[in-house]
């Protein structure tokens, strides 16, 4: 967990290998004892250790996820891209490429032409500015 500030619990359920009832037990545990913290961030709970929660880490936890993160490169490589593009160019499936967009816009990292529809999506500065963070970290 160190070196992945901000895991979702759910990622780390599957990595560390334990069914669902044995890991939430332990993991109840570990909070209770001060060892670890959950934050939530929209309905993503994401897991730090004591003191390493960082106010970044939070914004940025939309793209945590490898699909939100094609979506949103997808989304800046392309202003005006609409949901028939981003379906051919990212691969995901209509449920997930919908709920990643509305979690995005949600967000703030994703801007659209009309109010309601996913249509003429644009990244937005705050987006560009934290996959550039992202893509810096990961070198």
């Amino acid at each position: 967990m160190a070196e992945r500030p901000g895991i979702a619990i759910n990622e780390l359920r599957r990595v560390a290998r334990l069914p669902w009832g044995t890991f939430s037990y332990h993991f109840d545990r570990l909070r209770e004892a001060g060892l670890v913290e959950a934050r939530a961030s929209g309905h993503r709970k994401l897991v730090f250790l004591p003191d390493a929660c960082d106010e970044e880490l939070l914004t940025v936890a939309p793209l945590k996820h490898p699909t939100a993160r094609r979506i949103a490169e997808a989304i800046r490589a392309r202003p005006g891209i609409g949901i028939p593009d981003l379906l051919d160019e990212t691969r995901a499936s209509p449920r997930a490429l919908y709920y990643h967009v509305r979690q995005l816009r949600q967000a703030g990292f994703v801007l659209s032409a009309s109010r309601r529809r996913h249509v003429g999506l644009r990244a937005s500065d705050s987006l560009v500015a934290a996959l550039e963070r992202m893509n810096a970290n990961e070198r």
